[in-house]
């Protein structure tokens, strides 16, 4: 399901500003997008059909998700392979006397702890692995 549009969600908020944040989440808080961003990350530069293989997706599915991750700056496309442009996205939502959100993506984030070395997906299927083998038992 693609993230609705800019006019859309103008129409809904009647603020530019608050729907253009919440186009952005989204876009790049949707599971689709975090899987797509993982596969990215831990395979390099890939083509829309290595994705949709790499992830057992539909190509017209992840064709669109990268496509809306370009539009909003998280993905590049160069002679037909997609690469991640950021390395760190942060999201803030809060109450303050109202909804506030704000958003920024960081292009050169700092290693921390060596966390990298295995994608969250990948760890947590692991972890459910680990749940699932100890529940047959």
């Amino acid at each position: 399901m693609p993230a609705p549009s800019r006019a859309e969600l103008a129409r809904l908020f009647d603020d530019d500003e608050l729907a253009e944040h919440v186009r952005f989440l989204e876009i790049a808080a949707s599971w689709p997008s975090l899987r797509i961003l993982d596969y990215l990350y831990r395979e390099g530069a890939s083509s829309t059909g290595d994705v949709a293989r790499g992830l057992n997706i539909d190509m017209r599915d992840a064709r669109d998700r990268l496509e809306e991750l370009s539009a909003v700056g998280m993905v590049d496309e160069a002679e037909g392979t997609w690469t991640a442009t950021v390395d760190r996205v942060d999201i803030t939502v809060r109450r303050n006397g109202g909804l506030e959100l704000s958003s920024t993506l960081g292009g050169d984030a700092d290693a921390e702890d060596g966390a990298a070395e295995a994608g969250f997906f990948e760890r947590l299927g692991r972890r459910l692995d680990g749940l699932v083998g100890r529940a047959k038992r």
